[in-house]
C-alpha cells in the first residue's frame, strides 16, 4: 500500500514538476528575447532622425555586453556597423529577418538546444521612412546559463518534494497502514473463532469508527455464538428428557410382570412426554419460520368480542386446575385487522404464562384497549412478579424465570420468545411491567388498520 503510495505520489509530482519546468523555462526565454527586442526597439527611436555615423557608434558601444551582439545595416540592406565579427550563424538569422521586410520589430523562433542565437529586428524610421534595421543576438551560452541555474534550484526543490512525500508516507503509514494491519489481524482472529477482540485503535477518524464497528461485530458473534451453543444445549437438554421417559418406561412395559394398573400409568406417561416432545418440535419449526421469515401472516378484520370470548373459552381449561377466574375488560363492539389464528396463540401463552406463575384461587385479568390506530391486548397477573434483572431475558429462547421449576410446571421456555416474533410480525410492540410478589402486566401494542 505504501509503495503503491509512493509510486502514485512520484508519478504525479514529477509529471507536474516536469510540465511547470517547461512552462517555466519557455516564460524565461520568452522574457530574454522580449528584453532583446525592447532594447533593439529602444536604439532604433534613438536614431530615428539621426542616422549619423557618430549616433551608430554610440549605439554600439552602449548597447553591447559579452552575450549579445548589435548589427547595423542601411536601407539598402548592406551591413554599415556591428559590435562582433559576424559569423554565418547571424547571417543566416538576418538573411531570415530580411525576408520577411514587414518593417515592424519582430523576433525569430528560439530553440535554446539547437539555434546558436536569438535574433530580433527592429527598423529605423524617419518621416515615416524606413531608413535602416536594428539586429540584436543574444548568444544561446547565456539563456543555457539561466537555464542551468534555475534547474538547479528546480532540481533541489524537486529533492525537497520527493524528501517531504517519503516523511509523509512514513506518517501515513504509521498513522492509517498500521491500523489497517490491527483490522486485517482482527479480523482473521474473527474468522479463526476467536471474538476477544480489542483493536484498540484511537486515530479520531473513518478507521476508529472501523474499528470499533469490527469490535461490536465481534461482540455480537462472541453473543450470537453464546446464545446458539446454549440453544443447540438447551434443545439437546429438552429433547433427552422425553426421550428418556418415553425410552425407560417402553422397558418397564416389556416386563411380564408388570400389572394392568401400572401398564396403563405408564402408557399414559409415555403419552404426555410424546405430546411434549411434539409441542417442543412444533415450537422449534415455528421459531425457525418465524426468525428465517418464511411464517405468513394472514391479517383480516376481527370482531374482538367473539374474539375474546374464545381465548376466554380455550383458556379455562388450565385456568381452572388452580381456580383461577379470567377478567375480560374493554370487550365491546370493536373490530381490528390482524390474524386472529397467531394472535389467538400470542394470548393463550400469555394466559398460559401468567397462570404458571399465579397462585391458586388468584384473578387474572384480559383487558383490549383501543385507540385511533393502534389496539392493545393488556394481561395482568397477581403471580409471583420478576426481578427487574430477569426483563431484560424472558423473551430469550429456553430462558426460565425460576430454574428449579421443574419441566411441567415452568415450560420450555420459547413461549414468550414466539409471543414476540408474531407481535412484531404484526408491526407490534411488547411491554413488560413487573414486581416481585407484585405480579406482572404484558401489553401487545399492534396496529389496528392495515398498513399496507
Amino acid at each position: 500500500m505504501g509503495f503503491t503510495f509512493f509510486s502514485v505520489s512520484f508519478i504525479i509530482v514529477i509529471t507536474l514538476f516536469f510540465i511547470l519546468y517547461f512552462l517555466v523555462i519557455n516564460s524565461m526565454v520568452a522574457q530574454e528575447i522580449n528584453n532583446l527586442l525592447y532594447r533593439g526597439d529602444g536604439y532604433a527611436r534613438m536614431m530615428q532622425g539621426d542616422f549619423t555615423e557618430k549616433n551608430i557608434n554610440n549605439a554600439i558601444n552602449t548597447g553591447i555586453d559579452d552575450h549579445s551582439a548589435m548589427v547595423i545595416e542601411n536601407n539598402t540592406k548592406q551591413i554599415i556597423k556591428s559590435s562582433r565579427k559576424i559569423d554565418n550563424e547571424m547571417l543566416k538569422h538576418i538573411s531570415e529577418l530580411q525576408n520577411n521586410d514587414r518593417n515592424v520589430s519582430e523576433s525569430l523562433d528560439f530553440h535554446w538546444v539547437g539555434d546558436k542565437y536569438a535574433a530580433t529586428s527592429s527598423p529605423i524610421f524617419e518621416k515615416n521612412k524606413k531608413i535602416g534595421t536594428i539586429y540584436m543576438f543574444l548568444d544561446r551560452s547565456y539563456i543555457q546559463q539561466l537555464i542551468f541555474n534555475f534547474s538547479k534550484v528546480f532540481i533541489l526543490i524537486v529533492l525537497l518534494s520527493l524528501l517531504i512525500t517519503i516523511l509523509l508516507l512514513v506518517y501515513l503509514s504509521k498513522v492509517i497502514t498500521s491500523p489497517l494491519i490491527k483490522i486485517k489481524e482482527g479480523a482473521e482472529k474473527i474468522t479463526q473463532g476467536n471474538y476477544s477482540l480489542s483493536l484498540d485503535i484511537n486515530t479520531n477518524d473513518e478507521l476508529q469508527d472501523l474499528a470499533h464497528s469490527i469490535e461490536e461485530l465481534s461482540t455480537k458473534l462472541n453473543l450470537v455464538e453464546k446464545e446458539r451453543n446454549e440453544f443447540l444445549a438447551s434443545i439437546a437438554h429438552e429433547l433427552r428428557t422425553p426421550l428418556t421417559f418415553i425410552r425407560g418406561y417402553a422397558d418397564i412395559l416389556k416386563r411380564p410382570t408388570i400389572t394392568s394398573f401400572d401398564k396403563l400409568e405408564y402408557i399414559t406417561i409415555i403419552q404426555e412426554e410424546t405430546d411434549r416432545l411434539t409441542q417442543l418440535l412444533e415450537n422449534l419449526m415455528m421459531l425457525a419460520q418465524l426468525e428465517e421469515h418464511e411464517f405468513k401472516i394472514n391479517k383480516i378484520e376481527v370482531n374482538l368480542k367473539p374474539f375474546i370470548e374464545n381465548v376466554k373459552k380455550k383458556s379455562s381449561t388450565f385456568l381452572s386446575q388452580k381456580n383461577i377466574s379470567l377478567e375480560l375488560k374493554g370487550i365491546g363492539s370493536i373490530s381490528a385487522i390482524f390474524d386472529p389464528t397467531r394472535m389467538e396463540q400470542v394470548l393463550i401463552n400469555l394466559l398460559m404464562n401468567a397462570f404458571k406463575y399465579s397462585k391458586e384461587n388468584s384473578k387474572i385479568i384480559l383487558e383490549v384497549k383501543q385507540s385511533e390506530n393502534f389496539i392493545t391486548f393488556i394481561v395482568r397477573d397477581e403471580g409471583e412478579g420478576i426481578a427487574e434483572h430477569e426483563l431484560k431475558h424472558i423473551f430469550d429462547h429456553f430462558y426460565r424465570i425460576d430454574k428449579s421449576r421443574t419441566r411441567k410446571s415452568g415450560g420450555v421456555g420459547l413461549g414468550l420468545a414466539i409471543v414476540k416474533q408474531i407481535t412484531e410480525l404484526h408491526e407490534g410492540r411488547i411491554f413488560v411491567n413487573s414486581k416481585l410478589n407484585c405480579g406482572t402486566e404484558i401489553q401487545i401494542i399492534i396496529p389496528s388498520k392495515k398498513t399496507h
